[in-house]
């Protein structure tokens, strides 16, 4: 990282605080993690998904800090009132470069712990639209081709932290530029960032709140926008059967709608789909499904520091996995791009051998063969059908970007397996 993380306890709470989020953001920066003792917090970075420790600070000032930021930052509707750090509390702060969601949670026997995930409020991170989240040409080229296209349901799945939100965004931006939809309605929990166009209708999820009356009110808001004439609904997830079936009256209805799901695959999201409700009549009928993509995001090497092949030694493993990839892969010969993490890292990285992250996806764009194939059977004879049509799952993908140089080989192993 760069130089340490000094917090002034002597400072003003709130004005140490926007200095603390300053420094996240120099340090590339993700997500802040603060976890409050009874004497000592901690505050810690998430960088390209790694957690490092960034300070340690008396806690008494650290609960100022917080307190502060939480009731003079928050955006009116977003926040369960003044803080309290007996009870989970949600909100969004915003600051001049970004904005912060916020989580606290209660933690065992005393103390409790603060999540912020940094939203950039600027928006050119999506100027180059679906082309510059890092899918493969095939992926790339599939999805703008659904993005452009009348209706149908365009979903995205993956664990947290693997980009999904991104891919809404980079859609939102590419059908803005390029297709004639001017009626596009997201429903959000709440809107992190504003995009101008968009109808954005917020949902505010209290701690107070049971998960049954933050579903019904989602599906309220979800089940009066079908009453609406809106050319493109985005409803930032599915989160259960009742909003799977709004999801799905709305692409019957002649909508487009782009989504995300939990799922471990992209055939795993149909057997979701259908296990929630969806008759494998109506999810095999040409029009309905347009796109599936399943991705994660894992650490890119530092192009800078990164250690050649040659210069590691390899285990069994690593020896296994090179000699597997290349008799799968189709782009690559030889080993010879193939980088190793340097543990040293270098000033470009921050000393971390980390470069950013690589995106990593595989992809379902039902023809006629796979809509016949769900028609008739669902997802179970579904897998073997997509294998035989050439479909790259996503551990080859990240394969191929090993053998390119962007991941490293203990990536795939940790990540792919």
């Amino acid at each position: 990282m760069q130089k340490k993380l000094m917090v002034n306890t002597s400072g003003a709470p709130l004005p140490e605080f926007i200095r603390v989020v300053e420094y996240a953001l120099n340090s590339n920066a993700s997500d802040i993690h603060i976890h409050i003792g009874e004497s000592v917090s901690t505050i810690y970075f998430r960088i390209y998904g790694k957690i490092i420790k960034a300070a340690v600070v008396h806690a008494e000032y650290i609960n100022k800090m917080i307190a502060s930021s939480f009731n003079k930052l928050s955006i009116s509707g977003t926040t369960d009132g003044v803080f309290n750090s007996t009870v989970m509390q949600q909100a969004i702060l915003n600051l001049e470069q970004c904005s912060l969601r916020v989580q606290t949670v209660n933690n065992y026997p005393n103390g409790y712990s603060v999540f912020y995930r940094i939203v950039h409020h600027e928006m050119q991170y999506f100027s180059s639209g679906v082309s510059g989240l890092g899918y493969s040409q095939e992926i790339d080229y599939a999805l703008k081709k659904a993005l452009i296209s009348n209706g149908g349901l365009i979903a995205f799945s993956g664990t947290m932290n693997a980009g999904k939100s991104t891919a809404l965004q980079a859609c939102i931006h590419e059908i803005l530029e390029h297709s004639e939809s001017n009626n596009i309605l997201t429903i959000e929990s709440p809107p992190e960032r504003v995009i101008e166009g968009v109808t954005q209708i917020p949902i505010h999820e209290s701690a107070k709140d049971t998960e049954e009356q933050i579903d019904a009110h989602y599906n309220s808001v979800f089940k009066s926008l079908l009453r609406v004439d809106a050319q493109v609904i985005i409803p930032t997830e599915v989160r259960n059967r009742t909003s799977l079936m709004l999801l799905e009256k709305a692409v019957t209805t002649g909508s487009k709608a782009i989504t995300t799901i939990h799922s471990m695959g992209v055939v795993n999201t149909i057997s979701r789909i259908i296990n929630m409700g969806v008759h494998p009549k109506n999810l095999g009928s040409p029009g309905f499904l347009s796109l599936l993509v399943h991705q994660k995001l894992a650490p890119k090497v530092c192009s800078h520091c990164a250690l050649p092949i040659d210069a590691e030694d390899k285990s069994d493993m690593v020896l296994a996995l090179l000699d597997e990839a290349l008799s799968i892969s189709r782009q690559y010969s030889n080993t010879d791009k193939v980088r190793f993490i340097n543990p040293e890292g270098c000033e470009h990285c921050l000393y971390m051998g980390i470069g950013g992250r690589a995106l990593n996806a595989e992809y379902l764009e039902p023809d006629e063969d796979i809509l016949r194939s769900i028609f008739l059977h669902g997802a179970d004879e579904l897998l073997q059908l997509w294998q035989d049509k050439g479909y790259k799952t996503i551990r080859e993908n990240a394969i191929d970007n090993m053998l390119s140089g962007l991941i490293s080989p203990e990536v795939v192993l940790a990540n792919f397996p």
